[in-house]
């Protein structure tokens, strides 16, 4: 009764994995990123007004080749490593996730991304840069609260020569850096551990929410020129996603819009545009930025204010969206009573599979009239052979007659599409299954991996994961409950009953296999409860119809 059921969850599964493979970048309208310092700047005293732009860029002699080197500072959340060469940013570890993250060079600006700076100040939650050349004295400084997900950044500009001086800087607000290896997040580091960020290249996206609202690019691991583009208007925040975490970049100043700038196939810089202004002897200029770093929780978000939470997002559809948060809500709550991930999956299985139940009832009830109806639709096929039209009227007279609705099996299910194409991205990318144990599982965001073999096994690999074995055989054992369920009227439909039966439980376990177990332990669950129900159908009496 539930085979329809199951083939659309399998072709949706189809759809989404395909996509999550093989998504284009969402399309954006190509423009030329602007230059923020390409225009020269006129003021009513030519002769003692200077930019800044232009002193720093003339401070620059040939000179010995100075080694880079590498400064952290760290709380129990975060470690983070930075560059003497332009005093930037260059890797984010997660310490309690062990990830890293493709964001760097955080702020700055880009006359001076090159320039070696000087260790004024070193602690072990803060780090402070700074360079001083002919006019002006640059300091960068980066702090980390005692705890939490909270960096800090002042980038201070003061002119300490005689003249005022025209500033027009080019800021840099982050930079993304999805190479992978010692030039993707840490340059002469050996690589980090664990998975690069470019894992889920389908969930990566950058997002920039300014005056004219929250403008988003998924798949966001190779660029090109339709990620070129300037935007005017301030700016409230930049950020970047990926299936668990956030970086979202909030300047504490006056901003005028942003421009994103292509430097290779898969390094994408996002620069704050700023109102050129004058800055007298001795005077300084600060820029502060607020900056996130760490899993894509709504509560935690939510504390910052500021619009932070609403980088979360599950799909772009409000529908889709409002469901999957709906059930990510949901699993909180069951989470306070509950605390273990697993659990608090199966309990959601329950509640779902149970609350859609009277629509899966609804559905099977019509199935099972239609399949009574098979043998006088085989009547008025094998009469009506050649002339299809009156087939149709026959058939639909027959429908009317038995006060049988044709896709009475079909739409119920179709309601329920919403809710799993939603509880797939929650199962899919919640952060809290990080290294959540269950029973022989260890972690519900990987498969499961009961043990791992020294050979290679073709399809399967070394791992041996015992949720998508399970799945298999659970189908397998549903699949013969339904056949016993629908008598096939013909032989056609008999043979393909039988191949339904092999290939369908077959398909699952290969899809399934590599898939995190928190999403294969919820479908084992769903597989349960359905066969559950078929073994009750095959109790009851046959439908006959008069």
């Amino acid at each position: 009764m539930e085979k329809r059921l199951v083939l659309s969850f399998v072709l949706s599964f189809l759809v989404l994995y395909l996509w999550a493979m093989m998504a284009p970048k969402t399309p954006e309208s190509p423009e030329t990123a602007a230059s923020l310092n390409a225009t020269e700047t006129t003021t009513d005293q030519p002769a003692e007004i200077e930019d800044i732009s232009a002193a720093a860029t003339s401070a620059i002699e040939p000179a010995e080749v100075t080694p880079t080197e590498y400064f952290h500072i760290e709380n129990d959340q975060l470690e983070i490593t930075f560059a003497n060469v332009g005093g930037g940013l260059v890797h984010i570890q997660l310490k309690e996730y062990d990830e890293p993250l493709p964001v760097d060079h955080i702020g700055g600006f880009q006359e001076y991304s090159q320039r070696v700076f000087q260790v004024a100040r070193q602690e072990p939650r803060l780090l402070e840069f700074r360079l001083t050349d002919e006019d002006f004295s640059v300091s960068r400084i980066y702090s980390l609260d005692e705890e939490g997900y909270t960096l800090h950044v002042t980038d201070k500009v003061t002119n300490h020569g005689e003249m005022s001086k025209d500033v027009r800087l080019d800021i840099i607000g982050f930079t993304l850096n999805m190479r992978d290896g010692p030039k993707g997040h840490h340059p002469n580091k050996p690589k980090v551990s664990g998975p690069a960020a470019s894992r889920d290249r389908g969930l990566n996206e950058y997002a920039v929410n300014s005056a004219k609202g929250i403008k988003r690019k998924n798949n966001a691991y190779k660029f090109g020129p339709k990620d070129e583009k300037t935007e005017e208007g301030s700016v409230t925040w930049l950020a970047f996603r990926n299936r668990y975490y956030a970086t979202i970049v909030k300047p504490e100043f006056e901003t005028t819009g942003y421009s994103q700038r292509v430097i290779e196939e898969q390094v994408l810089q996002l620069h704050l545009n700023s109102t050129p202004y004058k800055l007298s002897p001795v005077e300084s200029r600060d820029y502060n930025y607020t900056v996130f770093i760490g899993p894509e929780r709504t509560e935690l978000l939510k504390e910052y204010g500021g619009d932070f939470d609403k980088i979360k997002r599950y799909y772009k559809f409000g529908l889709f969206d409002a469901i999957a948060k709906l059930i990510g809500g949901l699993m909180k709550v069951l989470y306070g009573f509950i605390p273990n991930w697993g659990v608090c999956i199966i309990l959601i299985s329950i509640v779902i599979y149970y609350s859609m139940y009277p629509l899966t009832a609804k559905g099977m009830a019509s199935m099972k009239r239609m399949q009574a109806l098979q043998p006088k639709i085989q009547q008025l096929k094998e009469r009506y052979e050649d002339n299809p039209q009156k087939l149709n009227q026959e058939m639909l007279e027959l429908y009317r007659r038995e006060k049988i609705n044709p896709l009475g099996g079909c739409l119920p299910m179709l309601f329920q599409m919403p809710v799993f194409i939603g509880l797939y991205q929650v199962l899919w990318r919640n952060v809290d299954f990080k290294g959540a144990h269950f029973l022989w599982i260890k972690d519900l965001s990987q498969p499961d991996r009961l043990f791992t073999l020294d050979f290679s096994l073709p399809v399967i690999g070394t791992d041996i994961n015992l949720l998508p074995i399970l799945m298999i055989i659970i189908m397998a054992v549903q699949q013969r409950f339904s056949a016993k369920n629908m008598t096939a009227a013909d032989p056609v439909q008999q043979q393909q009953q039988k191949m339904m039966m092999t290939v369908m439980p077959l398909l699952l376990g290969f899809i399934f296999y590599k898939f995190a177990s928190g999403l294969t332990l919820y479908f084992t669950m769903f597989y349960i409860f359905s066969t559950i129900t078929q073994w009750k159908i095959s109790k009851e009496p046959k439908v006959t119809n008069a």
